[in-house]
């Protein structure tokens, strides 16, 4: 099950002055699966790093999905390995290829 955690987007129409003109502001929800908390390292030696997720609540494929880890996209490097377990079972995801904000997570096991 995830989350949901709220946001608001605000904008003012005008110049960025306090009194200028009228702000408006929307509510969005966007679903929040990745925890930091729930991220932990193993190990690490010459650049490498093993990882593990619990994933709580969450299945296995919404942890595999793109963009799960980009809010850690500084922390994770191309070639580590995540160990992930979660209420489905457990598997073994590989960090490819990394783009500003972004993460790729490939299937090992």
């Amino acid at each position: 099950m995830l989350a949901d955690l709220l946001f608001f987007s605000c904008r003012q129409q005008g110049p960025l002055l306090p009194s200028s003109g009228p702000f408006s502001c929307t509510k969005d929800t966007h679903p929040l699966a990745f925890t930091i908390r729930n991220l932990s390292v193993l190990a690490y030696a010459n650049g490498f790093t093993l990882w593990h997720y619990q994933a709580a609540s969450d299945l296995l494929d919404q942890v595999g999905r793109p963009g799960f880890f980009d809010n850690v996209d500084g922390m994770l490097a191309a070639g580590d390995i995540v160990m992930v377990s979660a209420t489905d079972g457990a598997r073994i995801l590989c960090i490819g290829g990394r783009a500003e904000g972004s993460v790729t997570a490939h299937l090992l096991a």
